[in-house]
């Protein structure tokens, strides 16, 4: 009997071009300008269009010079959980696998629920019949995950120029049929300028995230220095398909305050620019492109999404299970097989639900990824790099202007999406910290192969320092609810009261003083923790263990997939 294939170490790798990898961070991120209906209608079609520019800049583009920075000199299989392992030890690379396997796993019933609900516009079906084609949907586009990567890649090429053409006929349309301002009125009056500009930063933060996924497969691509050229390209087509039908779509029918993401009827959106303009047959044309948009989505997140697991199992953080590979494609069989299952489970639950449980983990990956890009920089400096590897532009005011812009768009758009997306957050963190006391003494972590390497502290059953590590952890946890008590109050106390009860109707989340309440005495009883955890740190710590620095050598390995047996 042939022995089990399993691990980093022999997991499939096939060539990609850059086709490819656009065709993957199109779906995974983008997959059409669908959502941004909402930004036009609650923010105003003014501040939509300099938001969409604006966001590319101070958001996307950054986050992308950052990615393809560290990625170039620490390209392997699980990406950030990879550079996180090598800048800041095992701890914050399990924080960066919960973080993306919560981000991933949750939303996964989302697109399947909206491609159902798309295709409820041509089909009449009960709630037993509508499970069933969300059912076939998952076990179809399981079975392409389990054939393996390339086979996801050539989907995806295939929905991006499906996608990207109908964006593009809209474009062209509506352009051609010019007959308002797409910049008037620059703000949604009845909102408030205020409101408005929160509106659009929490909508364009969303529609901009993900530039790190790719990453996560990096193990698979044979020359993963393809990947940071990829993305450098996907940017600024990403943002163009944002923009450009957007600002023909509103010029074209006007109406702006009517723009939605319903597609029935007589709503308002890019379907309108279409049917008004050529014929009503093109209505069909925009709900079909909606439907594969939202399959795409799901299709890269599988085949993303599932690595992070893989690779906490692969350093002993996580079941071993998760190591497991199929036979012909090599790629993670219980990590697809289990999203399989989480997604038929959550696509029952409210669509709000779903969208509450996605939100947060993207903004810890990105200020972890901006302190990753100066550690990197310190273990890895540019005389052992590689030629090829690529450095953020703009020297060290480049790179500082890139950290911490997208650091400031995080904590701002965590702190500005209300109290209970915050609260959930706060949780989330403190739940991964809790996570890694129970994982890491379970399944050993790194020590379990390389202990001269990774040495465990027999007595915590920890790595050497981490009672440090998440000492400043939740430090920084006590601050954020402190700082949250005091903001989210200042900026939602007028009418958060009233909004909450409406929405929740009962329990802590409809109670706002209760949820402020609760954030204040976390913030006190954390920081007490922090600081015992500090003081039983130094006793109990003998040293505090530093990250093993990876050799040109090692690097290499890293790139052709036999990481696992050297680290």
């Amino acid at each position: 009997m042939s022995e089990r294939r399993k691990g980093v170490k022999n997991v499939g790798k096939k060539n990609y071009g850059v086709i490819s990898i656009v065709g993957l961070l199109f779906c995974s991120i983008a997959a059409g300008a669908f959502g941004v209906e909402e930004m036009v209608s609650t923010c105003g079609p003014g501040l939509t269009m300099i938001t969409l520019f604006v966001m590319v800049f101070i958001w996307a583009i950054p986050w992308c010079f950052c990615v393809t920075e560290v990625g170039s000199v620490l390209p392997a299989e699980g990406g950030d959980l990879f550079w996180a392992k090598h800048t800041y030890g095992e701890f914050y690379s399990f924080q960066e696998g919960i973080w993306y396997a919560i981000q991933y796993y949750a939303s996964s019933g989302t697109y399947i629920v909206l491609a159902t609900n798309y295709l409820g516009y041509f089909f009449d079906w009960n709630n037993a019949e509508a499970f069933i084609v969300k059912l076939i949907i998952v076990i179809i586009f399981t079975i392409v995950n389990l054939m393996g990567l390339k086979e996801v890649s050539i989907l995806s090429i295939l929905f991006s120029v499906f996608i990207l053409l109908v964006f593009a006929f809209i474009t062209v349309v509506g352009f051609g049929n010019w007959n308002y301002n797409p910049i008037e009125p620059i703000f949604n009056a009845d909102e408030g300028v205020t409101s408005s500009i929160g509106s659009a930063l929490a909508i364009s933060v969303w529609l901009y995230c993900g530039w790190s996924m790719i990453n996560q497969v990096s193990g698979e691509v044979r020359d993963p220095m393809v990947i940071p050229k990829s993305i450098l390209i996907a940017c600024p087509v990403i943002g163009m398909s944002y923009l450009l039908p957007t600002m023909a779509g509103v010029a074209s029918v006007g109406h702006w305050d009517m723009w939605t993401t319903d597609l029935s009827g007589d709503s308002v959106g890019y379907a309108s620019v279409l049917t008004q303009n050529v014929g009503g047959w093109c209505g069909v044309l925009v709900v079909l492109t909606a439907v594969v948009g939202n399959l795409a989505i799901f299709n890269t997140n599988m085949a993303c999404g599932t690595r992070s697991l893989f690779v906490l199992a692969d350093d002993h953080l996580a079941p071993p299970c998760f190591t497991w590979l199929t036979k012909r494609s090599g790629v993670p069989s219980i990590g697809i097989l289990s999203m399989s299952l989480v997604t038929i489970l959550l696509m029952q639950m409210e669509f709000t639900t779903l969208i509450l449980v996605q939100v947060i983990p993207c903004f810890a990956t990105v200020v972890l990824l901006a302190f990753m890009v100066f550690k990197d920089r310190k273990l890895y400096p540019e005389e052992i790099r590689k030629p090829e590897a690529y450095k953020i532009p703009g020297g060290k005011v480049g790179t500082y202007l890139c950290t911490i812009t997208i650091s400031v768009v995080a904590v701002a758009a965590f702190f500005m999406n209300g109290t209970d997306y915050f609260l959930y957050g706060v949780f989330l963190i403190l739940g991964g910290i809790v996570l890694y006391v129970i994982c890491k003494p379970l399944f050993g972590g790194c020590s379990v192969e390389h202990p001269d390497k990774w040495p465990r502290n027999p007595k915590t059953k920890l790595a050497y320092g981490d009672l440090f590590r998440i000492g400043i952890l939740i430090e920084i946890m006590a601050a954020v609810c402190i700082a949250g008590r005091f903001f989210l109050n200042l900026i939602e106390g007028s009418w958060g009261p009233e909004y909450y009860l409406e929405e929740y109707g009962s329990g802590l989340l409809s109670d706002f003083y209760g949820m402020l309440n609760l954030l204040l005495i976390m913030g006190i009883v954390l920081a007490i923790i922090g600081i015992i955890l500090f003081l039983v740190g130094r006793k109990i710590d003998k040293f505090i263990s530093q990250p093993v620095i990876l050799s040109e050598e090692d690097r290499l390995e890293a790139m052709s997939g036999s990481a696992g047996e050297a680290f």
